[in-house]
Formats: structure tokens, C-alpha cells, sequence
């Protein structure tokens, strides 16, 4: 009876879809770090998605328990996932200043680091590139997210929240409109008005809300997952290129699609983010549906990458440094990039089987669900994701 409730739900390769979301998230990550694929950053805006997908579904599950006792477990889960590595990298590099004193900004930033803020560091001036953690910005962020989500969820009356996440999917693009308007006699250039509007967290909660939204609406749109899809790619690739053309009189189909990083130009800072938030939500929506895209994205490639993807965002940068520093410039050719992306594979593999999975054991030591009460099915009601909650959680422990 239980394979075929799961052969109905669709749990299992609903599950290996999720992981495929986030193979493909890391993969456009590692892309652009080494230079392959100018709008890889993009990726960073899937991870976002998926992950106010992935956590308000489990918070609505959660929903009908004690709040103590649902904070509890929700921080418990959360921090036995993300804490060991993140805080074990952090002392590891600790102990190599020490050492080196390398890398020489470590001393000026550990606090940052420590508190989950190194998203505000990065719009200072001083910042500059940093291939030891200056990736962890975006981890910040989601830390951020974490610490008011949960509360939101739990205290906010369920037929508001729809309301509410609307707000946030109008605010944002605001705030960072305004963000660029106001700072401009301050920060001069360009890039740092652009990390500004990219870094500071209201900034970037479109990105979470576009993730709840698929949860309180998908239920209604899954069977037009394709063509939402499809519309949202096209839509996409089509307002870059015409933003392209606008500034620079040539097309970007070689090069960025249009979507630089600093995203300042024909105010893309206000809706470029906007459009690759939804693009992101088409792909996790498509995934979360019986298709071709769910079929491959569960294919066992992709959903194995994206189980060690966490490791891969934690050491991608300091493999690519190895890289340069080893190999120099033959690591920007493409059999360079392929010998430099399985080492990250194999590194973050050898993490996730001897280190993390240690730590994601200890997950239903405490605070575990007690049997289901009467509300919950109400919360997966309303979520529109009953059949994926359970994948949800399983595939955001991961």
C-alpha cells in the first residue's frame, strides 16, 4: 500500500526533481565563478526560489504545532544542516591565517562571517574580490530569511498570507530602486550601487516570495507547468536581449544574455530580478509536475548533484584558487573546467558522505513530528502541495 500511495503521489521523483533544481543551480554557479557563462550568477536567484519553496512548505506542515517546540525543530533541522560545514570551513581557514596570514582581509572580516552578514560587508567599498568566502553573502542572506520566515508563518493568519507575499513580490523591486536612487551620491560606481541593490536582504525577498507563492498557488497552476515554463524562458531571454540591444546596440546571445551582474543599466536592478525570480519559479513549478522537465531533472546525474550542492557552493572557489595557482590560465579551457568541476565533485562528495551526513543523522534525534493533528491537512490544503510537503522536507534536509 505504501509504494503505490508513493507510485500515486509521484513522491519519489517529485524528490529527485527538487535535488535536479538545485544540480542545475550549483552548476550555473560554478559556471560563472570560472568564467564560463557570463549569467550563471543566476543561479544564486534559483537557489533563493527553491528554498522559500522548500521552507514554506515545511512551515506550513509545521504549522499546527506548539510554537516553541515548532521553532525548536525547525532551527534544530536547519542549523544540523548548514552550521557544520559552513562553521568547519570558517575554522579551517581560521587556522590557515594563523598560519599564513592568508588571506589578509580574514582579520577585517571574521565578524561578518561569524554572524551571517557578510552580505553588508560586501557593499562596502573596501570589499573588493574575495575567492576564500566571498560566495557566502548569499548564505547570509538565506540565514537572515531564516531568522523571520519561520515567525510570519506561524503568527500570521493563513488568509493573509497570500496578501502578504504579494506585498513582498512589489515591495522588493521598490526597495531596490530606491536603494540605487538613494545611494547614488554616496556609492559612484555602478558596481557598487549594483551590489547594494543585490545584496542588502529586503532586496532579495522577491526571490523567497516567488518560492511561497508556488506553494499557495502551484496547485492551480501545475497543469500548465510547461507552457508557464516556456512563457517565462522566453519572456526572460527576451527582455535581456532587448535591454542589451538598448545599451549597447548589439544583441548578448554569446555572451550574458543580456543579465550582467551589476544589473544597473534601463533600471534592470528594479525588474531584471523580478523576471529571473519567475523564470526560477516556472523551472521549481515544472519540476513539482509529471513532464519532461521533472524527468529529467530527476535523471541520476542531475539530483546527484544537486545532493552535494551544498558542499559544492561551500568549496567551489577555493578549488578554482588551487586551480589558478596550480595550473594558471589552462584551467579556462574547457577540459580545464571539466577536470576542475569533477574535483569539486569529488571533494564535496567525499564531505557529504564523511562529515555532513554525520551531522543530517542526528536530524530526528529531537524534536521529531508527533502523529499528524487534525490542522495539518488543513495546512497542506492550503499550501496546494500535500503530495510534495514530505519530498519538500526531504529534499531541503539534503
Amino acid at each position: 500500500m505504501k509504494k503505490d500511495a508513493q507510485a500515486e503521489t509521484g513522491a519519489g521523483p517529485h524528490r529527485d526533481a527538487l535535488d535536479g533544481v538545485r544540480g542545475v543551480a550549483i552548476t550555473l554557479v560554478l559556471l560563472f565563478h570560472s568564467l564560463k557563462f557570463a549569467s550563471g550568477w543566476i543561479g544564486v536567484q534559483l537557489f533563493f526560489v527553491l528554498s522559500g519553496f522548500l521552507i514554506t512548505s515545511i512551515l506550513l506542515k509545521d504549522s499546527d504545532l506548539p510554537l516553541p517546540f515548532y521553532l525548536k525543530r525547525f532551527y534544530w533541522r536547519r542549523s544540523l544542516r548548514i552550521f557544520p560545514l559552513y562553521y568547519g570551513f570558517l575554522l579551517v581557514l581560521a587556522i590557515v591565517y594563523a598560519i599564513t596570514k592568508t588571506p589578509a582581509v580574514f582579520a577585517r572580516d571574521w565578524p561578518y562571517l561569524l554572524t551571517y552578514t557578510l552580505n553588508f560587508r560586501r557593499i562596502l567599498p573596501d570589499f573588493g574580490t574575495n575567492m576564500y568566502y566571498g560566495r557566502f553573502w548569499s548564505l547570509a542572506i538565506e540565514e537572515q530569511f531564516y531568522l523571520v520566515w519561520p515567525l510570519l508563518i506561524y503568527l500570521l493568519p493563513r488568509k493573509y498570507l497570500p496578501a502578504v507575499v504579494t506585498t513582498i513580490l512589489v515591495a522588493a523591486p521598490v526597495f531596490r530602486g530606491l536603494t540605487v536612487y538613494l545611494l547614488a551620491p554616496v556609492l559612484h560606481t555602478k558596481g557598487l550601487l549594483g551590489s547594494a541593490a543585490y545584496n542588502l536582504t529586503p532586496g532579495q525577498l522577491d526571490s523567497f516570495a516567488v518560492g511561497a507563492a508556488l506553494v499557495l498557488f502551484g496547485k492551480k497552476l501545475r497543469a500548465r507547468a510547461i507552457p508557464i515554463f516556456i512563457a517565462c524562458s522566453a519572456l526572460l531571454l527576451v527582455c535581456g536581449e532587448i535591454k542589451a540591444f538598448y545599451c549597447t546596440g548589439r544583441l548578448a546571445l554569446n555572451t550574458s544574455f543580456g543579465y550582467d551582474p551589476s544589473m544597473i543599466l534601463a533600471g534592470q536592478h528594479i525588474w531584471g530580478y523580478t523576471l529571473i525570480d519567475l523564470w526560477a519559479g516556472a523551472l521549481i513549478l515544472a519540476a513539482s509536475t509529471r513532464n519532461w522537465v521533472s524527468a529529467f531533472l530527476a535523471l541520476p546525474l542531475p539530483a546527484y548533484i544537486g545532493r552535494i550542492s551544498y558542499g559544492m557552493y561551500v568549496y567551489h572557489q577555493i578549488i578554482l584558487l588551487w586551480g589558478y595557482n596550480r595550473f594558471g590560465n589552462l584551467i579556462n579551457s574547457y577540459l580545464g573546467f571539466t577536470c576542475y568541476f569533477l574535483c569539486v565533485v569529488v571533494v564535496s562528495d567525499l564531505s557529504y558522505r564523511f562529515y555532513e551526513s554525520r551531522f543530517l543523522a542526528l536530524k530526528d534525534t529531537r524534536f521529531t513530528r508527533p502523529r499528524s493533528l487534525p490542522s495539518q491537512q488543513a495546512a497542506n490544503d492550503i499550501s496546494g502541495t500535500s503530495a510534495l510537503v514530505s519530498a519538500g522536507e526531504e529534499a531541503n534536509s539534503r
